[in-house]
């Protein structure tokens, strides 16, 4: 029992420091709990060459916080979204209201230095890096190496094939297995702050723009290595053959090496364990919506667990009450990610309208203004 006493305890324990470990440190220190994050390795570490889109729910959080002034002149806002299917007639304009865009393309590792910052000025959050694997013990204890930490809510957040999820029984129901290819690509054509999705017999193709004549595209496909395999040349033949030229002819185009995404979701929780980000689910990349799933949980999360503090109530339900938040976002997005596509090929727009309406989380005057709007099909 002595032992024990001397264990340094934690309102909340937070493994892995990727962009969801760290907004989820980030918002949870609105609390004002004693935080600890642990990251395997360095936290400033750079990721792949990666841009992500916050949707619009997304950015008014980021808003709610303060941390979105400082971003502003770092993202590029999409106004439109284009969505359409090769080989049919059937096309989808989203635009944007007058107060609100559609999203915004960001650099991952700019918002991950963002993040970063704000967390160093917070002092009841203590960081440590380059960490081993961590256990899991019983009575809500952390070890890493020789050291232990006492827990009051333990935030799991280390990733694909999470070692914790494993350790505690959290298991996955898996659906499907796919290969996408990222690129960079530049057109002859200036971008006005479209984004584009683009569906085909044999892939699927996602277009954001970064700036001016830059995208960055995400080719999703049962055979990725007909993309892959190929010279730079042969890959912009093929790729303006599937896509067409919504965004102009295309110019040039980097290739990177092609990425495996499994379609999961954790189906059970345990009592005050939060699983965050890939360690929970991981979805397919054609709507991009993944960051945004966990955004909107974690916040969700905060606010129950604000309410519960100020009720000077303990966190006991926060696990399940999150974990059915999360599961319904995710089985929402599948939902979209799986009808989409059909509903387009088979043209019934009305149906693609009440989806991606649906799918975009506006309110409900956001609503009604878009489907005012929405007249050039």
């Amino acid at each position: 029992m002595q032992q024990q006493k001397l264990i340094p305890y934690y309102d909340l324990i937070i493994v892995g420091g990727g962009l969801v470990g760290l907004f989820a440190a980030a918002i949870m220190s609105s609390l004002k709990l004693k935080i600890l994050l642990l990251e395997k390795l360095q936290l400033n570490y750079a990721t792949k060459d990666l841009s992500i889109a916050l949707n619009a729910s997304s950015q008014k959080i980021f808003a709610e916080f303060g941390f979105w002034h400082d971003l502003k002149a770092l993202i590029t806002p999409i106004n439109k979204v284009h969505i359409s299917h090769k080989g049919s007639f059937a096309k989808l304009y989203l635009t944007k209201n007058d107060n609100c865009n559609l999203g915004y393309i960001i650099n991952a590792n700019i918002l991950k230095k963002h993040l970063i910052s704000y967390l160093k000025t917070q002092n009841h959050i203590k960081i440590i890096e380059n960490v081993p694997q961590a256990n899991i013990v019983e009575n809500n204890i952390l070890t890493v190496a020789e050291k232990s930490y006492k827990y009051n809510l333990l935030a799991i957040a280390d990733g694909y094939n999470s070692n914790l999820c494993q350790q505690i029984g959290l298991k996955a129901q898996y659906k499907t297995r796919q290969e996408y290819l990222l690129s960079n690509i530049t057109t002859n054509k200036i971008n006005t702050g479209i984004a584009y999705q683009r569906f085909s017999k044999n892939c699927v193709i996602a277009m954001l723009a970064c700036n001016k004549n830059n995208y960055k595209t995400v080719i999703t496909a049962d055979n990725i290595s007909y993309w892959q395999n190929c010279s730079e040349k042969d890959f912009i033949a093929k790729l303006q053959q599937e896509f067409g030229y919504f965004a102009g002819a295309i110019k040039t185009a980097s290739l990177t090496k092609k990425y495996i995404i499994n379609d999961y979701c954790i189906t059970n929780y345990k009592d005050n364990i939060l699983v965050l980000g890939n360690a929970a689910f991981s979805i397919s990349p054609v709507t991009a919506q993944g960051l945004n799933i966990s955004i909107q949980s974690i916040y969700a999360c905060y606010q129950k667990m604000s309410i519960l503090k100020q009720k000077k109530q303990n966190f006991t339900s926060i696990a399940k009450f999150y974990h059915d938040f999360m599961l319904k976002k995710y089985q929402q997005t599948s939902f979209f990610i799986n009808n989409i596509h059909a509903t387009l090929k088979s043209q019934q727009i009305s149906h693609c309208k009440s989806l991606v309406l649906n799918f975009i989380n506006y309110n409900v005057l956001a609503k009604s203004y878009l489907i005012q709007k929405l007249t050039n099909i």
